[in-house]
């Protein structure tokens, strides 16, 4: 064979060469191309997935919302229409709805009207009146497993109410109060009753951080209300409700603003 001929023969097993590699590089871009298609098919069906679970959980709380709206119990108030003059029998008939055991005890109460209403709301009023004590009374078959709610008369919160507290731990205190007198407190510390500034600390202490304060005063004609006062207004009485659980405390201020005008206290000054 000629030296022409070879050259030729060489050269065409070449380029067939070439040509095959191209053909390799070819299907491989063909591959890489699916395979860059079959990527983004993958993130698309990621992204669906993700979609789906969001809405699974959307409808999941839609139907847990659907399931509660439908079983839920209206907060039941004991009369038809609020009563201006007496609105801490309003709020009782307001957290009856969310105490487990609804039981009331009141303490030293000189009038039957408060024990009255609580009954007809629903509560299991027991009374406790003086020279019984909570200590003594609590030992008995005749006092409730449970206190959810202790009412106090003002002249009854002493120093033995606030030791039987630790003991029973009611979700709501509601006692008494009438203003310190800047006059008389000085050298009433350890006096009996409490004064309000007392009761208030004495409560913080035994981890009743949130309270409520119904009052009136002499200079206005309306009941105002105030929340988580370290002290109360001058020159006011009415009732101080303290709470444990937030929660419950939200209830009740939230029905409180908007039924009574609210009291904001003063800045501290600079």
């Amino acid at each position: 064979m000629s030296i022409v001929h070879k050259i030729k023969d060489e050269l065409s097993n070449r380029s067939q060469k070439a040509l095959g590699l191209d053909g390799i590089r070819y299907n491989l871009q063909l591959v890489l191309e699916k395979l860059e298609r079959l990527y983004q098919i993958e993130g698309k069906l990621a992204q669906l997935e993700a979609n789906s679970a969001r809405t699974n959980d959307q409808f999941q709380n839609l139907k847990t919302f659907l399931t509660w709206y439908s079983n839920r119990v209206e907060p039941w108030f004991w009369t038809g229409n609020f009563s201006q003059n007496d609105p801490e029998e309003e709020l009782a008939g307001l957290l009856f709805n969310f105490l487990p055991g609804r039981s009331l005890v009141d303490v030293g109460a000189k009038d039957q009207h408060f024990a009255e209403a609580a009954t007809a709301i629903g509560y299991d009023v027991f009374r406790v009146d003086p020279p019984n004590t909570i200590a003594a009374l609590s030992a008995s078959k005749t006092w409730p497993a449970t206190v959810d709610f202790l009412k106090i008369a003002r002249e009854s919160f002493d120093l033995d109410i606030v030791k039987a507290l630790d003991g029973i731990k009611p979700a709501v205190v509601q006692t008494e109060f009438i203003g310190d007198d800047p006059q008389s407190t000085a050298g009433a510390e350890m006096s009996l009753p409490f004064t309000p500034t007392r009761i208030l600390s004495e409560m913080r202490n035994r981890e009743y951080y949130w309270n409520v304060v119904i009052f009136r005063t002499e200079a206005e004609s309306f009941i105002r209300m105030a929340v988580n006062l370290a002290s109360v207004p001058s020159q006011a009485w009415g009732n101080l409700l303290f709470f444990h659980d937030h929660q419950l405390f939200l209830k009740a201020f939230h029905w409180c603003k908007t039924t009574l005008p609210r009291f904001r206290a003063a800045p501290l000054a600079k």
